[in-house]
């Protein structure tokens, strides 16, 4: 091995490999970290369209009249949205209306029917898998 000379600096192989290693060690936590922020973001946006959507269903439905289950669409309905990824996100939509009493005013002239409805919004969540679903539910009084 030769001497320093004056004025010479610099890291030996040992120095290098260990800040290496130092720095892979503290890498990988940052990056798996900023993932799940990036997945936990995803799903709290795709939680907040079908939230969304199932809100927006019940107030329409809140400003029309409905005298009785028949008068609710009860077939699936399928809502493209696009989500923050510029993805296009299928959720799916439907409502499960149940008539719950019949009231009548006095001298029976008019009916009143309680209904409780449930609009539920699903859809698949890419990043674990699983299908993740939104239910809301209502209770319509004296339509």
């Amino acid at each position: 091995m030769r001497a320093k000379l004056a004025g010479e600096s610099g890291f030996t192989l040992v120095e290098v490999v260990v800040a290496a290693v130092i720095l892979v060690v503290v890498l990988i936590p940052l990056v798996q970290m900023i993932n799940r922020g990036v997945m936990l973001s995803q799903q709290a946006q795709e939680r907040t369209i079908a939230m969304s959507l199932a809100t927006d269903y019940l107030e329409e439905m809140l400003s029309t009249s409905h005298s009785s289950t028949s008068d609710f669409v009860t077939s699936p309905q399928t809502i493209e949205k696009y989500t923050q990824a510029n993805r296009t996100k299928t959720f799916t939509r439907w409502v499960t209306p149940v008539q719950r009493e019949t009231r009548y005013s006095q001298h029976r002239a008019y009916q009143y029917n309680d209904m409780l409805v449930t609009v539920t919004v699903q859809w698949h969540d890419n990043w674990s898998g699983q299908d993740r679903h939104v239910d809301l539910t209502t209770e319509l009084l004296g339509r």
